[in-house]
């Protein structure tokens, strides 16, 4: 078992949560998919003040779970639930045989359904057989805790200014432009018209141009 080693031991939880846990938020397919994609949930570290000595302002709490998986496809709902069955930020290692990755959401309470929270954006790792834990920097406060968790897992360069709202709007822009770029790469490939294919040529290229800007990392 891998633990992050850099946290101090009050944080440590070490507790086996049961899949049946998250019944009440699961239909009957749903609780079926708890039986077949997970092996095991692992709550491993609670952040806290308590257990930190950090002040916490938005973020009271990051807790930290391992999810042992039998498989890989499908996952991404049993983990949406998970993540929505529990109203603080939650630090995923999700372990597949030798592979690791990591995610954390940005979410916020459901204002017609105090049992589900709204997740706004999941920051995640790619798939990893890299072994070391992930750094974890307990300075300053929990909310700055948050922030740069989220900027790690997200593999995006430290910006001293940007919040997690900031962070969010900016990976929803980017996601909105990867998905037209992609429509009108598609239509390009299927156009007769040269004229009409000029058309798309020079529209892909200016939604190229802004995501350039928003996001210089693409390829």
């Amino acid at each position: 078992m891998v633990w992050y080693s850099q946290l101090p031991k009050p944080t440590l939880v070490n507790k086996v949560i049961p899949k049946n846990a998250f019944d009440p938020y699961c239909s009957a397919q749903k609780k079926r998919l708890f039986i077949d994609k997970i092996e095991r949930i692992r709550w491993t570290h609670k952040l806290a003040w308590e257990t930190t000595n950090l002040p916490a302002h938005y973020v009271k709490e990051i807790q930290c779970f391992e999810v042992e998986l039998r498989q890989e496809e499908g996952i991404e709902e049993v983990i949406r639930i998970i993540d929505r069955a529990i109203p603080y930020p939650i630090l995923f290692k999700l372990i597949l045989g030798d592979f690791r990755k990591w995610q954390i959401s940005k979410k916020h309470p459901n204002p017609t359904n105090e049992d589900n929270a709204v997740i706004d954006w999941t920051f995640e790792s790619p798939w990893s057989t890299h072994q070391t834990d992930l750094p974890i920097e307990l300075k300053i406060s929990l909310d700055e805790v948050f922030r740069k968790l989220c900027l790690t897992v997200a593999g995006e360069k430290e910006e001293i200014s940007a919040s997690i709202d900031q962070l969010v709007i900016r990976k929803k822009e980017i996601q909105e432009l990867e998905t037209k770029i992609n429509k009108i790469k598609a239509s390009i490939s299927k156009e007769k018209q040269f004229n009409k294919r000029v058309e798309l040529n020079l529209e892909l290229q200016t939604l190229e141009k802004s995501l350039a800007t928003l996001n210089p990392y693409h390829k």
